[in-house]
């Protein structure tokens, strides 16, 4: 992990912005999970609402994004799974990263980021 620049930015941002910071530095371990990673997704958060979804591989073209059906099942998902977790989280404005299972139309929690300029979380898509 000491070479890796995502822990690397997430640490230096951490230590520079700490004064802001409501809670302590955590590293979280867990089970890694295979999945296509047209189907990780970035959900931006705003005032408890989710406003925004793209592909966290957004400089690929994947096809199956232009159905409607699957943009509302994809959405759907997402906003069940926030509903559910919302009360627990410490932020109104966050990003919320996750893994869309097509098969069960439903997604997963990959990881939360609060979202700014101390903040390692790119806006992508969006400015």
């Amino acid at each position: 992990m000491i070479g890796s620049e995502r822990v690397s930015l997430d640490c230096s941002s951490y230590l520079q912005w700490k004064q802001q910071s409501k809670g302590h530095l955590c590293l979280v371990l867990q089970e890694w999970n295979t999945f296509k990673p047209k189907y990780e997704l970035r959900c931006w958060i705003f005032k408890k609402r989710v406003c925004a979804i793209n592909p966290v591989n957004y400089p690929n073209y994947y096809p199956v994004f232009e159905k409607q059906q699957m943009r509302k099942s994809i959405t759907d998902s997402v906003v069940r799974l926030y509903n559910v977790v919302a009360d627990y989280l410490p932020w109104t404005c966050c990003v919320m990263d996750v893994i869309f299972d097509e098969n069960s139309n439903s997604s997963e929690v990959c990881e939360f980021n609060p979202f700014g300029g101390y903040s390692s979380t790119g806006s992508q898509l969006y400015s």
